[in-house]
């Protein structure tokens, strides 16, 4: 298993262990290049039932940052928190 891979594994472990209340459709983890040259992964979590409480969101961002520091991975967590209804609207996120 890749760090990238551990990584989107702890990602999406994360937003399923806080969202306990909210039904999650899927967590997307894609690993990419801001426009700035930034790596970033670019995080799409579709909900079923919502929305998520704005706490459990912040707590999730936070959580997320310092678990992947704690694994060396400087990879900023970019999320987006989307309804089921809405993701087919959103295009996902798709590697560099």
């Amino acid at each position: 298993m890749t760090a990238s891979e551990s990584a989107a594994e702890l990602i999406e472990s994360v937003v399923r262990k806080k969202f306990t209340d909210a039904s999650i459709d899927s967590v997307r983890v894609v690993e990419r290049r801001d426009h700035e040259g930034d790596d970033i992964f670019d995080i799409h979590v579709v909900y079923k039932s919502g929305p998520p409480d704005a706490r459990k969101m912040l707590q999730i961002m936070i959580e997320a940052r310092r678990k992947l520091l704690a694994m060396n991975v400087e990879t900023f967590p970019l999320f987006r928190f989307i309804s089921k209804s809405d993701a087919t609207r959103v295009k996902p996120p798709e590697a560099a």
